[in-house]
């Protein structure tokens, strides 16, 4: 009798271990490829991100250094009037450094006739209006005291919602 309980059981459970060893194998190999695949999909994806990183790092540092070593007086101003960035040209004319700049709003280097101007008419038309100026005229304060009459252009560039957040200016003196 036991024999035939032996043979009975390897006669139905052999098949069926049988088959679940073939599934569980194809299951694995699936599963396995499946890993590779996604793998060089995700390794591919970071290749493609870190070389895009490189070139933007690459376009930054050009725009950096065009906008401060060209020859003009360049800068630009946050929301709240505050220079974020001065070109070299524009310490130089001035007299200033970077660090006693930056932060500033840039009406602290206007002379009081200008600064009203700015503060009052200029500047809220421009960050609530079409964010473009042209040939504003200002007087600019240096560090030694003396006075530089410019002529200011810029523009606005826009956040994702439309709204100025900062601006480029040139300022040509005349």
């Amino acid at each position: 009798f036991m024999q035939d309980t032996e043979s009975a059981t390897k006669r139905t459970y052999g098949p069926i271990i049988k088959t679940t060893g073939i599934v569980a194998l194809i299951f694995t190999l699936f599963l396995g490829v499946t890993i590779f695949v996604l793998y060089n999909l995700a390794s591919n994806e970071l290749k493609r991100s870190r070389i895009a990183e490189e070139k933007l790092k690459a376009s930054e540092e050009l725009y950096r250094s065009i906008y401060h070593n060209t020859p003009a007086m360049l800068h630009s101003i946050n929301r709240e009037c505050r220079l974020i960035n001065v070109s070299s040209f524009w310490l130089e004319m001035t007299g200033y450094t970077r660090n006693e700049v930056l932060g500033r709003k840039l009406t602290d280097f206007f002379s009081p006739e200008s600064k009203h101007r700015a503060e009052t008419q200029i500047l809220p038309d421009f960050f609530e209006g079409p964010g473009i100026n042209r040939d504003i005229p200002y007087q600019l304060i240096k560090k030694d005291g003396g006075t530089l009459d410019i002529l200011l252009s810029c523009y606005g560039i826009r956040d994702e919602n439309g709204r100025i957040n900062r601006t480029l200016a040139v300022s040509v003196d005349i």
